[in-house]
């Protein structure tokens, strides 16, 4: 946050980044990481709309707090992983 204040406001573009800079930084970590999936920025939305799922956030929430104006477009960014239907399967198994 200090750094950001302490840009200087007069200039147009306080950085001096494309708009496709993120990106590119992301594919080189990737690339540094080991990762051998095609994976794109983008995908972080996804992997977040799902973990906040996981974590019992209210779906109207992530679907404001991802911008989407429906809730079907977030349910889209929502993804169930196998653990997540052992976790159903446990919930209906009648024990004792």
């Amino acid at each position: 946050m200090q750094i950001i204040l302490q840009l200087d406001r007069s200039r147009s573009r306080p950085f001096d980044y494309g708009p496709d800079w993120v990106s590119r930084l992301f594919k080189r970590y990737l690339v540094k990481s080991g990762i051998q999936k095609d994976l794109h920025l983008h995908c972080l939305r996804h992997t977040a709309a799902s973990d906040l799922v996981r974590q019992g956030v209210h779906l109207r929430k992530i679907q404001k707090f991802l911008g989407h104006s429906s809730l079907k477009m977030t349910e889209i960014y929502t993804h169930v992983l196998p653990e997540d239907l052992r976790e159903v399967a446990d919930a209906l198994s009648c024990v004792g």
